[in-house]
């Protein structure tokens, strides 16, 4: 009998707080903080003969795309535990016009990027002579850590793979349009 009285205590008490539950819909909190960064994609630069300067301690060509636009979405965070992307297009390459992921060979010298600062990425070069002589086009790609841990799109790829997977299918993968 005591259990009985329970049971039908403990439905009574529960009915009352479903039916009274019930009322006028509260004000909006407030907003919630930020979700996770979404990937990143610059523009393609085409740096023209004025745009490279020759650094002759190192004997190699630089662009520095922070003279040109702002690039402060290369943030520390990324730089130490996200992924950051590199690639060079020219019409003088051999195919013409097809996408190398940086560091590349390409055109009888090597090019490279280099984030010597946050906020800041050079492409480099080894060429002999002014590489803004050639029509040469780099863009680079940031992967927030939060998407490279926790995406299932490339949480099965180590950042080598990223690194050396074509242009076209990194495009595909986030999303960028090419």
């Amino acid at each position: 009998m005591k259990i009985r009285t329970i049971a039908i205590s403990f439905l009574i008490a529960t009915s009352t707080l479903l039916w009274t539950g019930c009322g006028k819909v509260g004000p909006e909190g407030p907003q919630g903080p930020a979700g996770p960064a979404d990937v990143i994609s610059s523009i393609w630069y085409t740096p023209g003969a004025n745009d490279w300067t020759y650094d002759n301690t190192v004997k190699e060509w630089y662009y520095d795309v922070s003279n040109a636009v702002t690039t402060a979405e290369i943030t520390k965070d990324i730089v130490e535990n996200g992924v950051v992307l590199a690639y060079m297009s020219s019409s003088a390459d051999h195919p013409a016009n097809s996408v190398r992921p940086l560091p590349s060979y390409a055109m009888g010298c090597d090019w490279n990027f280099l984030i010597h600062t946050y906020g800041s990425i050079e492409f480099t070069s080894n060429a002999l002579t002014n590489p803004g002589s050639i029509e040469v086009s780099f863009r680079f790609i940031l992967i927030p850590a939060s998407v490279y841990l926790k995406s299932t799109k490339v949480k099965s790829k180590s950042v080598v793979e990223l690194k050396n997977m074509p242009y076209q299918d990194v495009c595909k993968m986030f999303g960028i349009q090419e």
